[in-house]
């Protein structure tokens, strides 16, 4: 038994280091679209109804 909590607590203990890679890797992503994006997409973005942008897989949304 005693084992057994040991085991549990050390798998559990690997999984809040995965959330900061994880967020880490959106933020980079954020990043790196923001400055690829033209400033006529940007403004298009804005707007409630946006187009897609096919060069960088964005899709169109309401």
């Amino acid at each position: 038994m005693k084992k057994a909590s040991y085991l549990i607590v050390l798998i559990l203990s690997l999984f809040p280091g995965h959330a900061l890679v994880s967020q880490t890797t959106v933020q980079e992503r954020v990043v790196t679209l923001r400055s690829q994006l033209t400033v006529e997409e940007k403004i298009d973005i804005l707007c409630a109804k946006a187009p897609s942008v096919p060069r960088l897989n964005i899709p169109s949304y309401d």
